[in-house]
């Protein structure tokens, strides 16, 4: 398959481009079809999320993850 001409998309803005990552992403998601998780990954998840509300302070709201990403790309 040729690959698409992407010029015009890089040009946009970055925010547009993350929204159009994300359209991506969720198509391929859904086109994969993903499994169920295996009893190891649901125990990590589980593990993972009682952590983070066990302990809020140690993560980072998304709004200033997200800023922080952008900024980085923006140099």
């Amino acid at each position: 398959m040729p690959r698409p001409d992407l010029t015009a998309i890089l040009d946009l803005p970055i925010e547009a481009r993350l929204e159009i990552v994300a359209v991506i992403c969720d198509s391929i998601v859904e086109e994969a079809r993903v499994g169920e998780l295996t009893a190891g990954q649901l125990a990590d998840l589980e593990r993972r999320l009682a952590d983070a509300d066990a302990h809020p302070e140690s993560g980072e709201p998304w709004d200033r993850v997200r800023e922080r990403i952008l900024s980085s790309l923006r140099r």
